[in-house]
C-alpha cells in the first residue's frame, strides 16, 4: 500500500480486514483492536489522539487510511418522537435508518441492503429497486451513527431494542446479519 492511492476507510473493514490492513503495512495485527477501541468505545476519529499507537504509526494512518462514517444526507422528525435519517454512504447509495421512542426504550431500524428486489407498494425502499447488500462494517456503521445520534438528546435514557428489516431476501439478510453479530462480537 503506497501513500499515492486514494486513503482507505478504515470503517469498510471488518476486523479481518482490519488485521490484514495492519500486516500490510507492516505493522502488528493486534493493533486493529486499539482502533476499534479508539472509535467504538470511545469515539475518536482522529489517529492524532489515539496516544497507544506509536507517533510514526498514527502519522502512517494519516497518510494511508482516513475514517468516515456515513454521512447523514436528511433527516426526518415525526410528532410521536420518531426519527429517519437517510445516511449516504457514497458513490450514491443511500439507505434508511429510523428511530422510534417507546416508554423505557427505543428501537434502531437498520438496513442490511441499498434497495430491496421485491417491489412491495407499500414500500419506498423496494420502489427504488435492488442495488447490492450492506457490508458488514457498514451494517456497523449505521448501528454506530445512529446510537450516537440519539443519546445526544438531552434527558432522555434510552434501553435499545435493534431491529434489521426481514423483508426482501431474508437469506441474504440473515447471514450478513450474522456477520454483523461477529463483527460486533454479539455471536460470543
Amino acid at each position: 500500500m503506497t501513500a499515492t492511492a486514494s486513503p482507505i476507510n478504515l470503517l469498510d473493514l471488518d476486523q479481518h480486514g482490519l488485521r490484514a490492513f495492519f500486516e500490510s503495512i507492516g505493522e502488528q495485527p493486534f493493533r486493529a483492536q486499539q482502533l476499534l477501541k479508539w472509535v467504538y468505545h470511545q469515539g475518536v476519529t482522529d489517529f492524532t489522539a489515539m496516544t497507544n499507537l506509536g507517533l510514526e504509526l498514527r502519522q502512517k494512518l494519516q497518510q494511508l487510511a482516513r475514517i468516515e462514517p456515513p454521512r447523514i444526507l436528511g433527516e426526518q422528525l415525526s410528532a410521536d418522537g420518531t426519527t429517519k435519517w437517510l445516511m449516504g454512504f457514497g458513490g450514491g447509495n443511500a439507505v434508511e435508518t429510523v428511530f422510534i421512542p417507546e416508554p423505557n426504550r427505543g428501537t434502531l431500524c437498520i438496513s442490511s441492503q441499498v434497495g430491496c428486489a421485491l417491489n412491495c407498494t407499500f414500500c419506498s425502499t423496494g420502489a427504488q429497486g435492488f442495488s447490492r447488500n450492506l457490508t458488514t462494517a457498514e451494517i456497523n456503521q449505521l448501528v454506530d451513527k445512529g446510537l450516537k445520534e440519539f443519546y445526544l438528546r438531552p434527558s432522555q435514557i434510552w434501553r435499545i431494542a435493534g431491529g434489521i428489516s426481514t423483508w426482501g431476501d431474508v437469506k441474504s439478510k440473515f447471514y450478513g446479519f450474522l456477520k454483523f453479530l461477529d463483527y460486533t462480537g454479539g455471536s460470543k
